[in-house]
């Protein structure tokens, strides 16, 4: 799962993070084939 990693290249800001975190989540619930 290249995604869940490719959001993190810059994360500085802790809501930024958690956005990230929330973004490959649901990717992951949305499309788990990836």
């Amino acid at each position: 799962m290249p995604g869940a990693h490719g959001g993190q290249k810059r994360a500085s800001d802790p809501l930024e993070l958690e956005l990230q975190m929330v973004v490959s989540h649901h990717n992951l619930t949305v499309c788990p084939d990836s």
